[in-house]
């Protein structure tokens, strides 16, 4: 049984994970469609998955909770994100684990294709529950995880994104959101955050929505 005195913080993650496909391309942007592949990785991405090695490399813990297919990719992302030292939560049966589709332009140029199946498959309820049965607490101060910070991205079920907000919010945990992708920001999250990152354009998109 974990000691509550020694066990360190740890940082929740929420987002995604997935297998990213890069495609290197020997053509411009604007022939992408027909250009050759001159190379091609496979490797775990996903904003969640991602966020979480940031987060591991900065000499935290990473909990990440995320959604996983019950198939066979889902297997192996788990096996390889857990020798990555991030622990990962959740897994659809019924869904297919997300992958993600990117090409690269021999401009440096990309067009990302996301599938988005597992990530949404987390239905209501299973984030709050989730959390609630990790955080440790003064009622259950041997559980595992004593999160220090809740790191969320909006790239899963907008249910789980909101109950990941009120979670940290209820129990006065800092919440860090990542604004991105652009297109499906809730204000609403974004307005119970102590911080806000993203990249220059996507924080720009941001202050236009608030404008």
């Amino acid at each position: 049984m974990p000691n509550p005195s020694t066990e360190s913080r740890s940082v929740a993650v929420i987002g995604s994970i997935c297998l990213d496909v890069t495609h290197y391309l020997d053509a411009p942007s604007t022939a992408l469609d027909e250009g050759p592949v001159v190379n091609t990785v496979r490797t775990i991405g996903g904003k969640g998955y991602n966020q979480a090695i940031a987060v591991g490399c900065a000499g935290a813990q990473a909990v990440l909770l995320a959604g996983l297919g019950g198939d066979g990719l889902g297997q192996d992302l788990r096996i390889g994100s857990e020798a990555s030292v991030v622990t990962v939560h959740h897994v659809a049966d019924r869904a297919a684990t997300d992958i993600c589709s990117i090409m690269v332009a021999q401009s440096g140029e990309r067009q990302i294709y996301p599938t988005w199946d597992a990530s949404s498959a987390i239905g209501p309820g299973w984030m709050s529950e989730k959390l609630a049965k990790l955080q440790r607490n003064a009622n259950n101060p041997y559980r595992i995880y004593d999160f220090s910070q809740v790191l969320l991205s909006f790239t899963i079920a907008p249910g789980a994104i909101i109950e990941a907000a009120e979670f940290a919010n209820d129990h006065k945990i800092p919440l860090t959101v990542n604004a991105a992708p652009t297109t499906m920001i809730n204000p609403d999250v974004v307005a119970r955050a102590q911080t806000v990152i993203g990249r220059s354009d996507e924080l720009a998109g941001l202050s236009r929505r608030r404008g």
